[in-house]
This record gives structure tokens, sequence and C-alpha cells, in this order.
């Protein structure tokens, strides 16, 4: 192959200035898309295969312009051609010129993005704005700037009512999330807790759900930092070891799961704490001592309201099937409230999944969902 003519030919028929043309087109093509996608809420993984459809586009473009030429009939193969009567040159010209405005309008959307994104606060307030939660609501106190002292009570008032209004607003993504997540709705679920914990970003509760959350949409690493997160926040927060606990058995880590099962019932004695701890004790192969739990949380039935949800958490790990789904219809026939510590869990609970595939436990599901009043 002769490379001279090779590399001629290559010039004739536009090849170069289509391989700029593209290169130009991309860059642009990628600046508008780094500003829209965002604006639309995209995905990051939209922008990859963006990028990706472009590289694959390159040498596609360069064959195109290779075997084809544009005439004023059309697009025709080059070999049809006859060279007296090829137009490559005068849209070589075209190219070039379509090239130069693209590239200064690629050019104008890449300062812009540079203008965007310059810092416009002195570093300080920027330090304390990245230092703040994405999406965070604070209210500042409200200053009185008449000089009527008996104003203060009113902008107390107001501050306080606000307050007060955010938190019922976080309450309502709450339990919304929570219903979607008890439909089996997880990832809606997940969203919806991440408002609430927007609006309320203190909030212990709503911190320590979407920890749990991210574990039922498969997020086990950041569900596991999240509650962590929860607890250093406040390190008496029983919910928060018991949902880290949960997280933790789902996925093997007994060992580690018991220690937050302990912490847990060090800050109080809830039937679903107990029995979340005596089947942890039971399944690794601490029976004694989860002997003396089942005891207890026996004996605490016959004083007080026992979830039978609780019982039949321990009894499934004992081995009793029979008993664990009699528990669970009973929690059905009792009217248990429909939480995470009851029947609100049976969807996406793991400790239930050796029931999944029973048929009994189906037609349980079935009725609990049904619609039909119990």
């Amino acid at each position: 192959m002769n490379l001279a003519k090779f590399f001629s030919e290559l010039k004739r028929r536009n090849v170069y200035k289509v391989a700029v043309a593209y290169a130009v087109v991309s860059w642009l093509l990628i600046q508008a898309a780094s500003i829209f996608f965002p604006a639309f809420d995209a995905p990051a993984w939209v922008m990859k295969i963006f990028i990706i459809v472009i590289i694959f586009g390159f040498p596609v473009a360069l064959i195109f312009s290779w075997a084809f030429e544009i005439t004023p009939e059309g697009i025709k193969l080059e070999s049809e051609i006859e060279p007296s009567k090829s137009v490559t040159r005068r849209t070589g010209r075209k190219i070039v010129a379509v090239t130069i405005a693209l590239a200064v309008l690629a050019a104008g959307l890449f300062v812009y993005q540079l203008v965007r994104s310059k810092p416009t606060v002195a570093p300080r307030q920027s330090e304390a704005a990245t230092a703040a939660p994405n999406k965070s609501i604070a209210v500042l106190p409200f200053d009185n700037l008449s000089r009527d002292s008996d104003n203060a009570y009113f902008c107390e008032d107001v501050q306080d009512e606000i307050l007060t209004r955010l938190a019922k607003v976080a309450i309502a993504h709450q339990w919304f999330g929570e219903c979607l997540q008890s439909q089996g709705r997880v990832k809606e679920g997940l969203a919806e807790l991440r408002r609430a914990q927007e609006v309320d970003p203190l909030s212990l509760v709503n911190n320590a759900l979407v920890g749990f959350a991210l574990d039922t949409v498969g997020k086990t690493s950041e569900a596991i930092a999240q509650l962590r997160r929860t607890i250093e926040m406040e390190p008496n927060f029983a919910n928060s070891y018991g949902l880290l606990g949960n997280v933790l058995e789902a996925h093997g880590q007994l060992k580690e799961a018991i220690v937050e099962y302990e912490k847990n019932i060090s800050l109080g004695e809830d039937p679903i704490d107990l029995a979340q701890l005596g089947r942890a004790y039971f399944l690794i192969g601490r029976k004694a001592e989860a002997q003396q739990l089942w005891d207890k949380l026996k004996a605490l039935s016959e004083r007080q309201y026992v979830p039978a949800y609780s019982l039949a958490l321990v009894q499934l790990a004992f081995g009793d099937k029979d008993a664990a789904i009699r528990s669970l219809e009973k929690s059905y026939q009792d009217h248990a409230p429909f939480d995470s510590a009851d029947l609100g869990w049976i969807l996406i609970d793991h400790r239930l999944d050796d029931l999944r595939s029973d048929p009994r436990f189906k037609q349980l599901i079935t009725r609990i969902f049904s619609g039909k009043p119990r």
C-alpha cells in the first residue's frame, strides 16, 4: 500500500476534517450534558453511557466519511461518484465553517461553566456551607429589630411555629417512607426517608431509619456507616444499636450484631430487643443465654402485651417453624400495630426468609395485604 497516496485520499475524502469536527461536536455535547443532566436529576450512570456512546461513534463517523460522500442528490457511496463530479472540496469547506462555529459555542459553554463554578463567598463561609448537610434547612433566631421589647415574644413564637411545621413535614415523609417499606417498595421508601432527613437532619429517628433503608436496597456499607453516624450523634439512642445489629446479622456478622444488640438492651428492654438478642445468642451457639431471654419474654407476655411477632423471631431461630407461623397468625388476629416492631416488616425482614416458601406464610401475606378489614 502506498502510504502517501492513502493519506492523500484521507485528506481528499475529508476524513481529517470529520475527525476534528466530531471531536468539537463531542466536546460541545459533553459540555451541554454536564449542564442539563443535573438539571433533570439524571443519575451519574447516564453521563457515563452518554460519553461511551460518543467514543464508539468516533470510528463510525470516520468510516462513514471514507465510504460515503454527501452530494446535492443525497448521500452516495464514494465509489459510485466520478472524480470529476466529486464535491468533497466544497463539502470540506462547509465542514470547516461548521466546526469553527461549534468550537466557538463549545468554548463559550466552557467559560460559562468556569464562571458558574467560581466561588463567590469568602473561604470561611464556603467551609461552613460545605459542612452543612445537603439540602438541609436552618431556622435561625428572629431578631427583634423594633424598639418594643414586647415584640421579642412574637419573634420567638414565629421561630417555634416554623420549627413545629417543619417537624410535621419531616414526620409525614418518615411515615410515608415506612409505609412504602412495609409494602416492599424499598427504593421509594428510602427516597421518602431521605426527604424526611433533609427537612430534619438532626432527627435521630430519621437518621436511623435511613440507615436501615439503605441496607434494604443493597447499600450495606452505606447503611452501616449511616447507623454509626447516628450513634455518634446520640450514643443513648437505643434504636440505632438495634437497627445496626439487624443489618450486621443479615450479612452473617453475628458476633458484631450481638455487641450492638447488647448495647441496645442496656438502654431498655423492649420485647423486640429481647427477641433480637435471644435469637442471635441461639444462632451463635450460646443456647443457655438464649433460653434465659426466651423465658424472660414468655414471663413478660403474662404481665403485658408482647407482640407475637417478637416470639416468632425466636421460635424460628429455635427451628420451630410451625410455632413461628402460629405466632405470626396470632399477631395478625390480635390486630397488632403495623409498625417495625410487628407486622410492618414482614415483607422485608430477612429473619423470616426461612418461612417465605411455606404456603401458610404466603397465605398470611395475602390476607395481610388484601385490604380487607381484620
